[in-house]
């Protein structure tokens, strides 16, 4: 967990904790390039409340090695997708 992760969560009631992480986790970060997956929470995000169509990031992809544009993409409960392993091979 980030530090940014960390103050929000302090500064937040301790009954909103669980569905922040739950709700960033649902936020997904797609490379245009490559289609790799991460959560906003897994890459030290918050997305809460948020609502958004068409969004993009410029942000480096650790599978393709360099910046790329990625799409900011909500995944709904049940959502069968899951997040790409982005380790170097």
């Amino acid at each position: 967990m980030t530090r940014f992760q960390r103050f929000v969560l302090w500064m937040m009631p301790r009954r909103t904790r669980a569905s922040i992480v739950r709700e960033s986790l649902r936020w997904m970060v797609r490379c245009l390039t490559c289609d790799a997956r991460q959560s906003i929470w897994s890459i030290g995000g918050v997305r809460w409340k948020a609502a958004s169509r068409g969004k993009r990031i410029l942000r480096f992809c650790p599978k393709c090695q360099a910046n790329r544009w990625s799409a900011v993409e909500y995944e709904p409960r049940g959502s069968r997708r899951r997040e790409t392993e982005t380790r170097p091979t």
